[in-house]
């Protein structure tokens, strides 16, 4: 591994970011309009932005280590099925992105691979993997696991099945977890 990135683990996490997402802005972006931008957490603001719209860049005024700071975010469109996407651009690596995360080290919005930003999933175990994957399964049973009504029979089955066989997949990571801590624990105490 080179030195200059961390491991996943010990990267820091998008999720403990403030997400710009191009994709919620949608509606807002019509030439001269202005409107703040809230997160918020449990209830309580996290932090706030005043955009400006203009006709080819959004226009960012907000305050970050006691210091009043303006940005400039360009945008720019891709052709899709029917229409235009909009994407920002990032103003460090001038790729596109539908997210860009605030701040950086420089107080600014910048995209996920400028900020060496991982995803909370990159950083879990095989356990907590097939946990996630049991659960997701888990999610589309009703309350006390019966069939919801309007689904297949064999499709409760398949669906049972995979949660059984992530349940046993996820036991054997246990295991196979334990049982090398407990030979290397065991090797260290034969010395």
């Amino acid at each position: 591994m080179n030195g200059s990135r961390a491991p996943y683990g010990a990267r820091r996490k998008c999720e403990d970011r403030l997400p710009l997402d191009i994709r919620q802005l949608k509606g807002r972006l019509l030439v001269g309009a202005a409107f703040p931008w809230q997160w918020t957490q449990a209830g309580s603001l996290v932090a706030d932005v005043q955009i400006t719209v203009g006709s080819r860049a959004l226009a960012l005024s907000y305050r970050t280590g006691g210091h009043d700071v303006s940005q400039r975010l360009e945008f720019a469109w891709t052709f899709c099925f029917g229409g235009l996407r909009t994407w920002f651009i990032c103003p460090d690596c001038k790729r596109r992105a539908a997210i860009l995360y605030g701040v950086n080290r420089f107080g600014r919005f910048s995209c996920r691979k400028c900020m060496n930003l991982a995803y909370e999933c990159e950083a879990e175990t095989t356990s907590d993997r097939l946990a996630r994957k049991m659960l997701k399964r888990e999610a589309k049973l009703g309350e006390w696991g019966e069939r919801p009504k309007g689904m297949w029979g064999r499709t409760y089955r398949r669906v049972c099945a995979g949660i059984d066989e992530a349940a046993n997949a996820r036991c054997d990571a246990l295991m196979g977890a334990l049982g090398t801590n407990s030979a290397t624990a065991g090797s260290g105490e034969a010395r």
